[in-house]
């Protein structure tokens, strides 16, 4: 009987969209499907927030940093699969939960940094595990931008966002972008050469992009208003910060360092951070 449930499980890498679009779309459209269903049997429905991903929305490349209400979209299975998965806690919200004081929402992170993460094809663990490895780290699209965040930013603005519900008077389904404010978004290239920094005199970068693989979107940005006004939230580290927390992480796993007491440290600095209320 749960009272929250927050739903951040999925497939959530461009490239393995593409190399397996069948399971992208089980695991992030009908893995939300389920999640919903399971919630929809229960005697009282728990406050729902299902994290999706900035790619969401339908991304003509001009510029203009994405609302909330913007169309949603996707060109390639994983931006569309987080469409579909929108679209879905939509429609369970309006054919079955909203007669019943239903809140659910859904929340759009853009690019997260942050120590722990394994995953192949991005940047950051790319790059850092090259920098390790004392090789040089390749850009696949180094003038690419993205909205680049430390994780415990959105993390904390998913906490509010599950305050907001359960105070919320009457039943809601909403919406809501998080990411570093207009002008402040970094390339490729610039995050990289900020990690190459931070990490020491064994980083270096390949100079020569890779055009490898499927088309990525070059430009992404977030506008996150909404989440300032409903939640008074706001990011607690920039881009050179939440790069430089990255790297001190990964460099203290490379020493073996007791990366729980490192973790939790990370977490007290950001709490003591000026940001959200």
């Amino acid at each position: 009987r749960p009272d929250v449930v927050i739903h951040m499980a999925a497939q959530s890498l461009v490239r393995e969209g593409y190399a397996d679009p069948v399971g992208t779309f089980e695991v992030n459209l009908m893995g939300t499907v389920q999640v919903l269903e399971a919630a929809r049997g229960l005697a009282v429905p728990p406050l729902i927030l299902a994290v999706t991903t900035d790619k969401v929305y339908e991304n003509a490349e001009t510029g203009r940093a994405f609302v909330e209400g913007d169309a949603l979209g996707g060109r390639d299975p994983y931006a569309a699969s987080k469409a579909c998965a929108e679209l879905a806690l939509k429609a369970y919200f309006h054919s079955f939960f909203e007669t019943r004081d239903g809140r659910m929402a859904t929340a759009r992170a853009g690019n997260v940094l942050g120590g722990g993460d394994w995953a192949k094809d991005r940047l950051l663990p790319d790059i850092l595990s090259a920098f390790a490895e004392r090789r040089p780290a390749l850009l696949r699209s180094p003038h690419s931008v993205r909205p680049w965040q430390h994780v415990l930013d959105p993390l904390e603005g998913y906490l509010l966002a599950v305050e907001f519900l359960a105070a919320a008077r009457g039943p809601t389904c909403t919406s809501w972008n998080f990411g570093p404010p207009a002008g402040s978004h970094l390339t490729v290239r610039a995050i990289a050469e900020r990690a190459a920094l931070g990490w020491g005199e064994s980083a270096s970068l390949d100079a020569a992009a890779s055009g490898d693989g499927p088309p990525e979107s070059h430009l992404l940005s977030l506008d996150p208003s909404r989440a300032r006004l409903d939640l008074g939230w706001s990011g607690r580290l920039d881009g050179a910060a939440a790069v430089q927390w990255t790297v001190d992480w990964m460099q203290a796993f490379q020493r073996g360092g007791d990366m729980r007491r490192i973790s939790l440290d990370q977490i007290m600095a950001h709490e003591n951070l000026g940001g959200a209320a």
